[in-house]
């Protein structure tokens, strides 16, 4: 769903209720939303952002850009970095690249008596490696603003801590070309992004895409978004304090993302079904 069609739907929220469903009401004037919205014709360098209801949130994703393509990644903590997992955790076998390496080769080697779809290069095996829950040097993000702010709020935060939500606006020189070799070798010089191939029903419901980080054998680091000097400018961060996860989550709901289209299949839809009937901490009583 695109943004401005969110906003609409968002907007008819004050028109529903459902007694058996906790829900807050946010006393929004939709029509001056819309009218701040409107005149914005090019991305603003806003740093940070702090929603608190759904409204609230579209109204700033429209406030940064009204760019073709912007990215969002949702971070249930705010002090998580732009760090892929490779890059984060503490390994064991060599230096991160060698374990990279080894990873691949152990995924390559076992993957494909379950696969669906052919893997045809190494940007698929990447995403499908990533997809699985493998450590790679990915990180995932989504076109649809909607799908990164229920990953943000999915289970209950941290108390006291704040959530984000990350969106980041491409350059066309950010974006890789898959035909100018791997990404191992595309990203040598720089961390770009990339939107894998269709090749599960999942990736096409998230709209995902993937940031791919460059590795520095000096430091034997992955790099971290937020810290690579040339993006500071595009990326912007939208904060959402931990009590506001709660009335997030079914607003959410209301407009058709939770878990059961965002996971497609029978492994989502029993999540789904299993929090329409089950309270989690943070939520009131039904």
């Amino acid at each position: 769903m695109h943004p401005k069609d969110a906003l609409s739907c968002i907007c008819q929220l004050e028109n529903l209720s459902d007694p058996n469903r906790p829900f807050t009401r946010h006393n929004m004037d939709c029509g001056k939303i819309a009218s701040v919205a409107a005149p914005i014709k090019q991305t603003r360098v806003v740093k940070r952002l702090r929603v608190e209801s759904l409204p609230q949130f579209l109204t700033a994703v429209l406030e940064i850009s009204h760019a073709d393509l912007m990215l969002f990644r949702g971070h249930t903590d705010r002090r998580w970095t732009l760090t892929p997992t490779l890059g984060r955790a503490p390994l064991r076998g060599g230096t991160r690249e060698v374990v990279e390496r080894n990873l691949v080769r152990g995924f390559q080697a076992e993957c494909l008596p379950h696969l669906q779809n052919e893997l045809k290069d190494e940007w698929d095996v990447l995403a499908m490696a990533q997809h699985h829950g493998l450590m790679t040097r990915l990180l995932d993000w989504s076109e649809n603003p909607l799908a990164a702010l229920w990953f943000a709020v999915r289970v209950p935060a941290f108390p006291n801590f704040l959530g984000t939500v990350w969106v980041f606006v491409p350059e066309d020189d950010d974006l890789a070309d898959k035909q100018d070799g791997s990404p191992f070798q595309a990203t040598q010089a720089r961390t770009l992004f990339f939107r894998p191939s269709h090749l599960t029903p999942r990736i096409v419901a998230q709209r995902g895409w993937f940031s791919v980080h460059r590795y520095a054998a000096a430091t034997d680091r992955f790099s971290t978004l937020e810290r690579i000097p040339r993006y500071r400018n595009r990326l912007h961060r939208i904060d959402i304090p931990s009590g506001a996860f709660s009335d997030l989550r079914w607003e959410l709901d209301r407009v058709g993302i939770n878990q059961a289209t965002m996971f497609p299949g029978l492994d989502g839809l029993s999540g789904q079904l299993n929090w329409l009937h089950t309270q989690l901490a943070d939520e009131g009583s039904p």
